[in-house]
């Protein structure tokens, strides 16, 4: 026996208007209509989930003692090997200006092609030697999609750490969950949080990474071609989210399950990684509207022959939802149960739900519950018609929490 955990981001809305409301998907009313449906709140009634700590806790790992920032899943999805006591964080390629203030938080949205080759001229800068004030530690640069990125500062010292406990440098987001104006801010210095002589030192290692960066990628032949294609230049590197990396006991070990991953975005990859999980790379998960679904559910079909628990991941409900574009979201909707259709005739018990709710009427993630079904032989059918929030507030699962997923995945497992 064999589970199938199918995480539509951002999926929850808030009736009468939510997307699942608003658009037709028989795939998905079919297995309700045959197994059972209710609400899920991830942490608590109160608490907006972010995907991170999220998807960890129906994982079964609770964020208040597991996460240790978002930077490390991030790298662990973007194919980086950390070690122990390496500091992570989230990246983006930016503009600024002669005098150093930030124009464009996405240097006009470059494009992967482009980006990937600046990868080169960041990890060429020296880490030891006569580089002052970073001696010792090692810069891991990896570009991910489009703007995005991940750098790893990795300490070479013996005797020596290094510390999670500094700010950002993005103007946007000072801190963890502040969302702030950006436009007419230079690039922020990074400060201790904390009074240590690690956090003191790890904040001087990023603001002088932070210097030299900008000049590495004014010289670079790529943004030389973009001024002169009159494109702005991603000439400097905005870093948040720094967090500090621990291996976890995976969750072969502490429950038993065989488990792997199947999404387009790096954080679910690299939370998937982090637990444990295989990561399953198929051609076109892309990680947006765009992402090759028909592909996706193939391999996930593939892996319940040889897995007891497939995660599969599909982002663009949640990009829809921050856009504030319900159409957009229904319409995927309608899409993603389309293609859903030939795994609608396994016997494999399939749980389908979200990790957050985007209502399109919002643009952000807030703490309403999100709908969830579960379709398995030998469990009882609440013959509720259609899949929606509004619909299963009367399903036959009631009220669950996050914590409660890894719980119920072993039941179907047993039965």
């Amino acid at each position: 026996m064999s589970v199938l955990l199918f995480i539509l981001d951002g999926l929850g809305g808030r009736p009468p208007k939510s997307a699942l409301m608003l658009s037709k998907h028989p795939n998905f009313d079919h297995l309700l209509e045959n197994g059972t449906g209710g609400l899920l709140y991830v942490h608590d009634k109160k608490t907006a989930p972010e995907s991170e700590d999220a998807h960890l806790q129906i994982f079964g790992y609770d964020p208040k003692i597991y996460l240790k920032g978002r930077g490390p899943l991030e790298a662990l999805g973007a194919n980086v090997k950390l070690k122990t006591g390496d500091i992570a964080f989230r990246t983006n390629f930016a503009t600024i200006d002669s005098k150093g203030v930030v124009i464009d938080r996405r240097a006009g949205r470059i494009k992967t092609r482009e980006a990937k080759k600046l990868e080169k001229p960041i990890n060429s800068i020296k880490v030891t030697g006569k580089t002052p004030g970073i001696k010792n530690v090692k810069i891991i640069f990896r570009q991910t999609v489009d703007h995005r990125g991940v750098l790893v500062l990795r300490n070479k010292a013996v005797g020596s750490v290094l510390s999670s406990q500094i700010s950002n440098t993005d103007p946007a987001h000072p801190k963890t969950g502040v969302i702030a104006k950006w436009k007419g801010k230079k690039i922020l210095k990074s400060e201790p949080i904390i009074k240590s002589k690690e956090a003191e030192i790890t904040a001087d290692i990023l603001n002088k990474f932070t210097k030299i960066a900008i000049e590495k990628l004014s010289k670079a032949d790529v943004n030389k071609k973009r001024i002169k294609n009159k494109k702005l230049p991603a000439n400097a590197i905005l870093v948040r989210g720094p967090g500090y990396y621990c291996p976890v006991a995976p969750m072969k070990e502490r429950f038993g399950i065989k488990a792997a991953c199947i999404a387009g975005g790096a954080l679910y990859k690299g939370c998937a990684k982090y637990v444990g999980m295989d990561i399953i790379n198929v051609k076109g998960a892309s990680g947006d509207e765009n992402t090759n679904l028909k592909a996706k559910f193939a391999a996930a079909k593939k892996a319940l022959k040889k897995y007891d628990l497939v995660f599969l991941h599909v982002k663009a409900t949640d990009v829809f939802g921050h856009d504030k574009d319900c159409k957009a979201k229904a319409k995927f909707i309608e899409k993603v149960d389309k293609a859903f259709k030939p795994l609608i005739k396994l016997k494999t018990p399939i749980i389908i739900t979200g990790d957050h709710a985007t209502p399109c009427t919002v643009g952000e993630h807030t703490s309403n519950p999100i709908p969830i079904l579960i379709y398995a032989d030998k469990i009882p059918n609440d013959k509720l018609k259609i899949f929606n929030e509004k619909s299963c507030t009367k399903g036959g699962l009631g009220i669950v929490y996050g914590k409660h997923i890894i719980p119920i995945i072993i039941y179907l497992l047993e039965l």
